[in-house]
Protein backbone atom coordinates (compact mmCIF):
# COMPACT_ATOMS: atom_id res chain seq x y z
CA UNK A 1 0.00 0.00 0.00
CA UNK A 2 1.20 3.43 -0.72
CA UNK A 3 1.36 5.87 2.47
CA UNK A 4 1.36 8.69 0.44
CA UNK A 5 1.31 10.35 -3.52
CA UNK A 6 4.50 12.64 -1.98
CA UNK A 7 3.35 16.35 -3.65
CA UNK A 8 4.86 18.70 -1.77
CA UNK A 9 2.39 21.25 -1.66
CA UNK A 10 3.42 23.94 -3.68
CA UNK A 11 0.79 23.90 -6.16
CA UNK A 12 1.70 20.38 -7.64
CA UNK A 13 -1.73 19.50 -5.02
CA UNK A 14 -3.89 22.54 -6.81
CA UNK A 15 -2.00 20.91 -10.02
CA UNK A 16 -3.89 17.60 -9.14
CA UNK A 17 -7.10 18.90 -8.37
CA UNK A 18 -7.74 20.98 -11.43
CA UNK A 19 -7.00 17.56 -13.16
CA UNK A 20 -9.54 15.41 -11.33
CA UNK A 21 -11.88 18.40 -12.30
CA UNK A 22 -11.20 18.28 -15.81
CA UNK A 23 -11.27 14.19 -16.13
CA UNK A 24 -14.80 14.02 -14.08
CA UNK A 25 -16.14 17.10 -15.37
CA UNK A 26 -17.35 18.48 -12.21
CA UNK A 27 -16.30 21.13 -9.72
CA UNK A 28 -14.72 20.85 -6.32
CA UNK A 29 -15.35 23.42 -3.77
CA UNK A 30 -12.51 25.02 -2.12
CA UNK A 31 -14.32 25.02 1.44
CA UNK A 32 -14.15 21.30 0.90
CA UNK A 33 -10.92 20.58 -0.34
CA UNK A 34 -8.73 22.46 2.57
CA UNK A 35 -10.05 19.71 4.19
CA UNK A 36 -8.97 17.12 2.53
CA UNK A 37 -5.81 14.99 3.85
CA UNK A 38 -5.85 11.18 1.90
CA UNK A 39 -6.90 10.24 -1.78
CA UNK A 40 -10.08 8.86 0.56
CA UNK A 41 -11.63 12.41 1.27
CA UNK A 42 -11.42 13.28 -2.51
CA UNK A 43 -13.15 10.38 -3.47
CA UNK A 44 -15.66 11.45 -1.30
CA UNK A 45 -16.16 15.01 -2.97
CA UNK A 46 -16.43 13.29 -6.16
CA UNK A 47 -18.52 10.43 -5.75
CA UNK A 48 -20.98 13.50 -3.79
CA UNK A 49 -20.99 14.90 -7.45
CA UNK A 50 -21.91 11.21 -9.63
CA UNK A 51 -24.89 11.22 -11.59
CA UNK A 52 -27.81 9.80 -9.80
CA UNK A 53 -28.72 6.67 -10.38
CA UNK A 54 -31.55 7.07 -12.55
CA UNK A 55 -29.01 9.38 -14.92
CA UNK A 56 -26.09 7.08 -14.99
CA UNK A 57 -25.16 5.00 -18.31
CA UNK A 58 -24.80 1.66 -18.83
CA UNK A 59 -22.07 1.73 -21.47
CA UNK A 60 -18.53 0.54 -21.09
CA UNK A 61 -16.36 3.87 -20.49
CA UNK A 62 -13.10 1.66 -21.86
CA UNK A 63 -15.10 0.40 -25.02
CA UNK A 64 -16.21 3.68 -25.89
CA UNK A 65 -12.57 4.98 -25.57
CA UNK A 66 -11.02 2.74 -27.66
CA UNK A 67 -13.17 3.04 -30.21
CA UNK A 68 -13.20 6.45 -30.55
CA UNK A 69 -9.01 6.53 -30.24
CA UNK A 70 -8.96 3.98 -32.80
CA UNK A 71 -10.68 5.73 -34.75
CA UNK A 72 -8.94 9.12 -34.57
CA UNK A 73 -5.49 7.51 -35.10
CA UNK A 74 -6.86 5.96 -38.19
CA UNK A 75 -7.73 8.73 -40.04
CA UNK A 76 -3.75 9.34 -39.38
CA UNK A 77 -2.42 6.18 -40.26
CA UNK A 78 -5.00 4.08 -41.51
CA UNK A 79 -2.41 1.08 -42.10
CA UNK A 80 -2.33 1.00 -38.18
CA UNK A 81 -3.85 -2.16 -36.95
CA UNK A 82 -4.71 -1.16 -33.27
CA UNK A 83 -6.11 -3.97 -30.52
CA UNK A 84 -6.36 -3.40 -27.06
CA UNK A 85 -3.39 -6.25 -26.58
CA UNK A 86 -1.38 -4.06 -29.47
CA UNK A 87 2.30 -2.99 -27.70
CA UNK A 88 3.01 0.72 -27.51
CA UNK A 89 5.25 0.32 -30.22
CA UNK A 90 2.55 -0.03 -32.80
CA UNK A 91 2.13 3.73 -32.87
CA UNK A 92 5.65 4.30 -33.27
CA UNK A 93 4.97 5.67 -36.39
CA UNK A 94 3.05 8.82 -35.58
CA UNK A 95 5.00 11.58 -33.20
CA UNK A 96 3.53 11.94 -30.05
CA UNK A 97 2.76 15.39 -30.64
CA UNK A 98 0.62 14.20 -33.41
CA UNK A 99 -1.32 11.06 -31.48
CA UNK A 100 -2.21 13.73 -28.87
CA UNK A 101 -3.61 16.49 -31.32
CA UNK A 102 -5.37 13.40 -32.57
CA UNK A 103 -6.89 12.68 -29.28
CA UNK A 104 -7.88 15.72 -28.61
CA UNK A 105 -9.80 15.84 -31.82
CA UNK A 106 -11.92 12.74 -30.44
CA UNK A 107 -15.15 13.58 -29.12
CA UNK A 108 -13.92 14.85 -25.28
CA UNK A 109 -11.19 12.74 -24.88
CA UNK A 110 -7.78 13.90 -23.05
CA UNK A 111 -4.60 13.01 -23.54
CA UNK A 112 -1.94 11.64 -21.12
CA UNK A 113 0.33 14.61 -19.98
CA UNK A 114 3.16 14.85 -21.85
CA UNK A 115 6.65 13.60 -20.78
CA UNK A 116 9.11 15.61 -21.64
CA UNK A 117 12.76 15.18 -22.86
CA UNK A 118 15.46 16.82 -21.23
CA UNK A 119 15.70 19.05 -24.37
CA UNK A 120 12.14 19.79 -23.66
CA UNK A 121 12.82 20.39 -19.56
CA UNK A 122 16.06 22.66 -20.27
CA UNK A 123 14.01 24.71 -23.21
CA UNK A 124 11.17 25.16 -20.66
CA UNK A 125 13.74 26.44 -18.08
CA UNK A 126 15.42 28.59 -20.35
CA UNK A 127 12.48 30.54 -21.45
CA UNK A 128 12.48 31.56 -17.84
CA UNK A 129 15.92 32.30 -17.05
CA UNK A 130 17.70 33.62 -20.08
CA UNK A 131 15.82 37.09 -20.38
CA UNK A 132 16.51 37.20 -16.36
CA UNK A 133 19.96 36.91 -16.57
CA UNK A 134 20.46 39.20 -19.78
CA UNK A 135 18.40 42.33 -18.24
CA UNK A 136 20.84 41.81 -15.47
CA UNK A 137 24.17 41.58 -17.63
CA UNK A 138 22.72 44.68 -18.89
CA UNK A 139 21.51 43.75 -22.92
CA UNK A 140 18.64 45.61 -24.30
CA UNK A 141 14.96 44.49 -24.30
CA UNK A 142 14.99 42.64 -27.53
CA UNK A 143 17.59 40.86 -26.72
CA UNK A 144 15.99 39.94 -23.69
CA UNK A 145 12.85 38.88 -26.17
CA UNK A 146 15.19 36.88 -28.50
CA UNK A 147 16.62 35.11 -25.12
CA UNK A 148 12.32 33.91 -24.79
CA UNK A 149 11.89 33.34 -28.18
CA UNK A 150 14.46 30.54 -28.50
CA UNK A 151 14.00 28.54 -25.70
CA UNK A 152 10.28 28.26 -26.66
CA UNK A 153 11.38 27.46 -30.26
CA UNK A 154 13.31 24.88 -28.79
CA UNK A 155 10.85 23.32 -26.82
CA UNK A 156 8.42 23.60 -29.75
CA UNK A 157 10.91 21.04 -31.19
CA UNK A 158 11.82 18.75 -28.34
CA UNK A 159 10.26 15.56 -28.55
CA UNK A 160 7.18 14.70 -26.28
CA UNK A 161 7.43 11.15 -24.79
CA UNK A 162 4.39 8.86 -23.84
CA UNK A 163 4.52 8.11 -20.47
CA UNK A 164 6.45 5.03 -19.67
CA UNK A 165 4.23 3.06 -18.02
CA UNK A 166 2.01 2.52 -21.11
CA UNK A 167 3.31 -1.63 -22.67
CA UNK A 168 0.18 -1.58 -24.53
CA UNK A 169 -2.66 0.60 -26.81
CA UNK A 170 -5.11 -1.15 -24.31
CA UNK A 171 -3.19 0.62 -21.16
CA UNK A 172 -3.17 3.81 -23.01
CA UNK A 173 -7.37 3.48 -23.65
CA UNK A 174 -7.22 3.31 -19.81
CA UNK A 175 -5.48 6.29 -18.95
CA UNK A 176 -7.59 8.31 -21.76
CA UNK A 177 -10.57 6.85 -20.16
CA UNK A 178 -9.46 7.77 -17.08
CA UNK A 179 -8.83 11.67 -17.72
CA UNK A 180 -11.70 11.97 -20.06
CA UNK A 181 -14.67 9.80 -17.40
CA UNK A 182 -16.86 12.59 -17.34
CA UNK A 183 -17.43 13.26 -20.83
CA UNK A 184 -18.05 9.37 -21.53
CA UNK A 185 -20.20 9.45 -18.57
CA UNK A 186 -22.18 12.18 -20.72
CA UNK A 187 -22.15 10.22 -23.30
CA UNK A 188 -23.79 7.01 -21.53
CA UNK A 189 -20.73 5.89 -20.12
CA UNK A 190 -21.96 4.39 -16.81
CA UNK A 191 -20.15 5.99 -13.83
CA UNK A 192 -20.93 3.97 -10.48
CA UNK A 193 -18.38 4.34 -7.38
CA UNK A 194 -16.92 1.55 -8.77
CA UNK A 195 -15.34 3.53 -12.12
CA UNK A 196 -14.67 6.42 -10.45
CA UNK A 197 -12.54 5.11 -7.56
CA UNK A 198 -10.43 3.38 -10.54
CA UNK A 199 -10.64 6.43 -12.24
CA UNK A 200 -9.23 8.67 -9.47
CA UNK A 201 -6.65 6.27 -9.03
CA UNK A 202 -5.38 6.46 -12.37
CA UNK A 203 -5.03 10.24 -12.14
CA UNK A 204 -3.75 10.44 -9.07
CA UNK A 205 -1.08 7.89 -9.87
CA UNK A 206 -0.12 10.36 -12.59
CA UNK A 207 0.73 13.25 -10.66
CA UNK A 208 2.42 10.87 -7.72
CA UNK A 209 5.87 11.25 -7.34
CA UNK A 210 6.20 7.75 -4.98
CA UNK A 211 6.12 4.90 -6.71
CA UNK A 212 5.64 1.94 -4.96
CA UNK A 213 2.18 0.12 -3.74
CA UNK A 214 -1.12 0.56 -4.88
CA UNK A 215 -3.27 3.67 -3.75
CA UNK A 216 -5.44 3.24 -1.28
CA UNK A 217 -8.25 5.33 0.20
CA UNK A 218 -5.80 6.26 3.21
CA UNK A 219 -2.91 7.48 0.97
CA UNK A 220 -1.94 10.92 1.93
CA UNK A 221 -1.69 13.65 -0.49
CA UNK A 222 1.33 15.50 0.42
CA UNK A 223 4.09 13.97 1.67
CA UNK A 224 3.76 12.72 5.63
CA UNK A 225 5.64 15.94 7.07
CA UNK A 226 3.72 18.41 5.18
CA UNK A 227 0.29 16.69 5.88
CA UNK A 228 1.12 16.78 9.40
CA UNK A 229 1.66 20.74 9.33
Amino acid sequence: MRTSLGLAGDLDDVELVEDIEHAFDIQLPDDQLKHCKTVGDLFGLVVARLPDEQDRGDRCASAMCFYRLRRVVLTIAPHLELRPSSPIETLRPLSVRALYRAIQRADGLRPPAPYLSVWGGVSLLGAVVAPIALLWLGAPWWAAGIGVLIPIVLYRLSPVRLPPALGTFGDLVELVTARSIGALAADGASLRPAEAWKALQTVCADHAVTIDGEIHEGTLILQPRKAAA
